[in-house]
């Protein structure tokens, strides 16, 4: 007994050593992706992203009616033609299909890295009127609710509104 007894002491003394006395953390969240799709800039770095993704596909739509027109061509003079210039012109199909797909796996990789490069500065502005608006509430921390619902929360913790006016968003 006086052993679980100092225990208890030890313990008891541990958990009001490393407790502090008044600190209390705010929580407070936010729709993190909500509020970037409400800041004009995404609406101008979409309009750059697709424009710059139909350039992509403008080129592979140039590159897939060269190959459909070849392939018609083929089609229609194949009885006519030499072996050699059919095997020519199969060559040329083929060699323009695989142009076709390294267009469609660098046009890819371009436009997601471009996404990426116009989002940066966008993501930055927004977590910096986050951060200003949870010092200006007194928030300690904030969770970003993009991908999951809160089930338990007041509305007064929801930095949605103190953030869009941070950034002057309507």
């Amino acid at each position: 007994m006086k052993h679980f007894l100092r225990i208890f002491c030890v313990f008891s003394t541990l958990l009001c050593a490393f407790h502090p006395a008044n600190a209390q953390s705010k929580v407070g969240y936010i729709n993190f992706e909500q509020l970037v799709t409400l800041m004009p800039e995404s609406a101008a770095a979409s309009t750059q992203l697709e424009a710059y993704r139909k350039s992509f596909n403008d080129q592979a739509s140039t590159i897939a009616a060269d190959i459909e027109s070849k392939s018609n061509i083929l089609q229609q003079s194949r009885s006519t033609m030499s072996d050699e210039a059919r095997m020519a012109s199969e060559q040329q199909i083929q060699i323009l299909s695989q142009q076709l797909q390294q267009l469609q796996s660098t046009a890819q990789q371009s436009v997601r890295a471009k996404a990426d490069e116009l989002r940066a500065p966008i993501v930055a502005k927004a977590k910096a009127a986050i951060a200003a608006a949870a010092a200006d509430g007194g928030y300690t921390l904030v969770l970003n609710i993009s991908e999951n619902d809160v089930i338990v929360g007041s509305p007064n913790d929801n930095l949605l509104s103190a953030t869009k006016a941070k950034l002057g968003i309507q």
